[in-house]
């Protein structure tokens, strides 16, 4: 059995760091919108009990570190996998690597939603986010079915937004790779930041959306790195 589905692209259309927990993970607030552009897969359930991966893209990792391949172990082993099947993941890679556009976590979402199809639906979309947090935060968001959402906590906490579609959305991709996890850690929370999101952003988060309104708080940090 093989399905083919795509992962979307998503773009952070407003994003304020409020907080940084004990684990070290940042708490924020932030208005994602999913995009046309897409990474296709072709899932292909096997019975060799092996997840193996090819891509069209050198810059894709194809051993067992990538988000895809752990979405698969993750599956089969919340499932318990009785069938003992394998999976054989295609993917051609459309959306830029490391460009803070979510594929590598779209990918991986697609590899759940689709497993999930050829199993039956043995979970509900709840379980199928619950099973993907492990994995990383923007998980929730590509295994929902919202457009455009507002996430809170670690970016895993979603409530539905009106999707941002009568505006054309211009990417520019400097080829630039610039890993999440250095931008995180090289972000400075300060009192000057956190009044600036709590009297005003938040508002227009939560209340809609206009172009002026576009900001991101950890773009100071990339910039400085990567003018």
């Amino acid at each position: 059995m093989k399905i083919e589905l795509p992962a979307p692209a998503k773009i952070n259309l407003t994003l304020h760091v409020t907080g940084r927990r004990k684990d070290g993970y940042h708490k924020l607030v932030t208005r994602m919108q999913k995009l046309d552009c897409c990474d296709w897969l072709e899932l292909e359930l096997t019975d060799t009990g092996q997840v193996e991966i090819s891509c069209d893209s050198d810059e894709v990792g194809d051993d067992q570190s990538n988000y895809a391949v752990r979405a698969a172990h993750l599956f089969f082993q919340s499932c318990g996998n009785s069938r003992r099947h394998g999976l054989k993941i295609r993917l051609v890679k459309q959306i830029p690597v490391a460009a803070g556009l979510g594929g590598g976590s779209s990918d991986g979402a697609s590899v759940l939603k689709g497993l999930n199809e050829l199993y039956g639906f043995p979970f509900s979309e709840a379980e199928l986010i619950d099973c993907g947090r492990s994995l990383g935060a923007d998980f929730a968001f590509f295994l929902s079915g919202h457009v455009a959402a507002v996430a809170r906590g670690i970016g895993d906490i979603l409530e539905k937004a009106d999707s941002v579609d009568q505006y054309h959305y211009l990417l520019i991709n400097p080829g630039v790779q610039v890993n999440t996890r250095w931008v995180y850690g090289n972000f400075s929370l300060t009192k000057k930041t956190e009044k600036f999101i709590f009297r005003g952003s938040l508002k227009t988060v939560e209340q809609g959306f206009t172009p002026a309104a576009l900001h991101n708080d950890l773009e100071p940090v990339t910039i400085a790195r990567y003018p």
